[in-house]
């Protein structure tokens, strides 16, 4: 759900220039955009035009294959294929110390005026059961070691700020960066295109990657990978941070797979994955369900069965492990338009979520309930300014959340943290507003606070756009460049 322009027009597309390192072939970890092709199109529910994006999986932290290919972080149309990484950046840089982000803006101060819209319904109920079988417990991933010298045990301290070595950062607002309990920080590195897990405490290097699609495996310590080249066909592995063991986890019974269509979150027990299948072993492209505690594929469909004749956005899971997730690039009420929840065990359709493609990212009610947040083109209060609005998964309906949006105050948002808990947004430098290149935090109840400028400044790249992520217990990071360009690139982390 990713996207490099604002959530739905509120920025304005950049486009970013990159280099393929000299002598690379074929790159193999490409990290990828998502499809933001802007049309006129877009409408809601009741006729009224809607922010065209591209589904918030737009550019960047998808990582496909192999190395950076050089591309557009401006938003084309069909889905990730090249994200752009500036020329050799030379040795990273001493991530010990941390970074001076300025002074803080406006941190107390609540920009939301008046009474915030309610952005919840009572429960409902539990979402319709989607006929998972109980698999029992997850896989052990062993014990956390508690000893010397990296304290894996040892979380960060409350309000400790980090950063990492230069030309590190995390992947995606919308992928989560920490691990359940906030000791480790996954990262790309901008010059390699391996997957760097870094002490979260220390910030120590304790891992790097090789494969594609790295996302954690959600309440373990380990990570999970995609892989198409090892002469196997599509096939999911693990790697254990504590253990430094990596295990094969299953096959999925397709010559490949298009880890930039799928670079999405696990469900949050930590059972289902979605996979897009670009070479099938017959047939057009397939989407599969992967049940990471059976290490079985649950489903497995073509984009046709599910009545589409072109490639989706994204697709992945919904929080709550209940559904299969696919943001279609068109716009409009049926079949393959917006974003869609299907059956995760057979992949039939269940409802319609939105009728657009704009920027979106998951979170979970106070209650549990999954949702997916959002942006439209007007606010029912204001029909010249975009609004915030949540979309509940498990009914379709939505509600709107906080005061109208000033323009270019949303680049990016993520609610990866636990239920009901406030997600974290950032702002563009474009425009003139108290948001401009600010971080900002987003209260369930729809109060907006401004917390820090991002300082991510004097860089076109897509890789350097702030992209605010929040993490386990409230944690939360954004990419910076410290308005030093592109060769400053890094994240800094607020524990």
């Amino acid at each position: 759900m990713r996207s490099a322009a604002l959530f739905g027009l509120l920025t304005l597309a950049s486009g970013a220039v990159g280099c393929v390192p000299a002598g690379s072939d074929a790159p193999r970890y490409t990290l990828q955009p998502r499809a933001t092709d802007v049309d006129a199109g877009p409408q809601d529910d009741s006729g009224a035009p809607l922010i065209d994006a591209g589904g918030f999986e737009d550019a960047a932290a998808l990582i496909d294959a192999g190395s950076l290919q050089d591309a557009q972080a401006n938003l084309d149309s069909g889905g990730p294929d090249d994200a752009s990484t500036p020329a050799d950046a030379g040795g990273p840089a001493d991530a010990g110390s941390p970074q001076d982000s300025g002074a803080p803006g406006d941190s107390g101060t609540p920009t939301d005026s008046g009474a915030p819209v309610d952005a919840g319904p009572p429960d409902s109920g539990p979402p319709p059961d989607a006929g998972q079988p109980d698999a029992g417990s997850a896989p052990d991933v062993g014990p956390i070691d508690s000893g010397a010298p990296l304290d894996a045990g040892s979380v960060p301290i409350t309000g400790a700020r980090g950063q990492t070595a230069l030309r590190k950062r995390h992947i995606y607002s919308q992928l989560q960066a920490w691990s359940y309990d906030g000791v480790y920080y996954l990262t790309v590195d901008l010059d390699t295109s391996e997957g760097v897990i870094y002490h979260a405490g220390t910030w120590q290097e304790q891992a790097r990657l090789s494969r594609i699609g790295h996302r954690w495996i959600t309440g373990t310590h380990q990570i999970l990978m995609f892989d198409d080249n090892a002469g196997n066909g599509a096939e999911l592995y693990s790697y254990d941070i504590d253990t430094g063991i990596e295990t094969p986890l299953m096959n999925l019974g397709h010559p490949g797979l298009r880890s930039g269509r799928s670079h999405e979150e696990v469900d949050r027990s930590g059972r289902y994955v979605a996979v897009y299948i670009d070479q099938p072993t017959s047939g057009g492209p397939r989407i599969v369900t992967a049940d990471l505690w059976t290490r079985q594929v649950a489903a497995d469909v073509s984009i046709a069965q599910i009545g589409c004749n072109f490639e989706p956005d994204w697709v992945g899971v919904d929080p709550s492990g209940q559904y299969l997730l696919v943001q279609a690039v068109g716009d409009g009420v049926g079949t393959c338009r917006g974003l869609w929840a299907h059956n995760i065990l057979t992949g039939a359709a269940v409802r319609q979520i939105t009728t657009h493609h704009n920027h979106g990212t998951t979170g979970v009610g106070p209650t549990g309930r999954p949702y997916f947040l959002s942006t439209e083109l007007t606010h029912p209060n204001d029909n010249g300014s975009p609004g915030i609005y949540r979309y509940w998964i498990d009914t379709g309906t939505r509600d709107v959340v906080g005061a109208p949006l000033p323009w270019g105050a949303l680049e990016h948002a993520s609610c990866l943290a636990g239920p009901g808990e406030p997600c974290m947004a950032s702002a563009s430098n474009q425009f003139s507003t108290s948001y401009t290149g600010q971080v900002w935090r987003l209260d369930f109840n729809g109060t907006r606070t401004i917390v820090e400028p991002h300082a991510s400044t004097g860089c076109a790249d897509y890789w350097a756009q702030p992209q605010a992520t929040v993490g386990p217990g409230g944690r939360f990071a954004y990419t910076t460049t410290n308005g030093a360009g592109c060769n400053q690139i890094r994240d800094v982390v607020v524990q």
